[in-house]
């Protein structure tokens, strides 16, 4: 038991960036020849949870942290073979992580609670690298960070979309950098996945800015097409990660993996 909570701490903490995962859903015309437009749904029970979200009822917000934990983000491999995921964590933490999460969510929603800036998901990524001595490719930056969190805006956009644009917004100006404590779970999770996964996104900051242009009309493209695609590939970066992590996880010790997990609710400004 205190191997495999040591294994599954790096998924409460981040824990441990999109591989989004899309299912195509598709709607009839009510009238004439039946037609069938394809309709993209990324992170869709994330979303009808957000929707039923109740401003005093911890358990709607609980059930939103839930969905968060249990969208599905690339990790499957990595869970399969080392038991490492945000859907295998052992109840009695499952419960403590969410606990403190949704109730740090109703107090931001209050106005009685701290939010989440974007650096600090980029601190907290890039000190788990650092922790578990991942590949330089693993690390982040606050503009990979923006466009994760704005992909997962387009898709979820009652969830996402709260709090976003401020009141006194003026035109030219950038949306707000802070998000709720779930919000950034959902974005953290989001740029986790995606370094763990995906080819497009396993880029340094640096590789990243010189081709961002490029990567963002390739991902727009695949995004929008009109049929889903089976493509079968063989990434070796995410080998290297997987690796790395199961090496790092084995030699960790329960002490060390409780402090590691208070760490990252310090670096995301979540108070106990």
């Amino acid at each position: 038991m205190i191997r495999y909570l040591v294994r599954c701490v790096p998924m409460l903490v981040s824990p441990m960036l999109v591989f989004l995962h899309i299912a195509l859903a598709q709607n009839s015309a009510p009238r004439g020849p039946a037609m069938k437009t394809p309709q993209f749904r990324v992170h869709a029970e994330v979303e009808e949870k957000a929707r039923l979200l109740r401003d005093n009822d911890q358990d709607t917000h609980r059930a939103l942290a839930d969905e968060i934990f249990k969208a599905s983000r690339g990790f499957g491999v990595l869970t399969v073979l080392h038991g490492i995921g945000p859907t295998d964590i052992p109840p009695s933490i499952d419960y403590v992580l969410k606990d403190r999460l949704s109730w740090a969510e109703m107090q931001y929603r209050r106005g009685l609670g701290k939010g989440v800036k974007e650096q600090s998901i980029v601190n907290l990524t890039n000190l788990l690298v650092e922790k578990f001595g991942l590949p330089d490719y693993a690390r982040t930056s606050q503009r990979q960070v923006r466009f994760m969190r704005m992909s997962l805006m387009m898709h979820n956009p009652l969830f996402m979309g709260q709090g976003a644009v401020r009141p006194d917004i003026r035109v030219g100006e950038s949306i707000n950098e802070e998000m709720s404590p779930l919000q950034a779970v959902h974005v953290l999770l989001e740029v986790l996945g995606h370094k763990y996964s995906d080819e497009n996104f396993q880029l340094t900051p640096e590789e990243w800015d010189r081709e961002q242009a490029s990567r963002a009309t390739q991902t727009r493209a695949a995004q929008t097409s009109t049929a889903p695609q089976l493509v079968v590939s063989i990434n070796p970066k995410e080998k290297e990660i997987r690796s790395s992590l199961a090496r790092q996880l084995n030699s960790m010790n329960p002490v060390d993996a409780l402090s590691l997990t208070d760490k990252a609710f310090e670096v995301l400004g979540i108070e106990k």
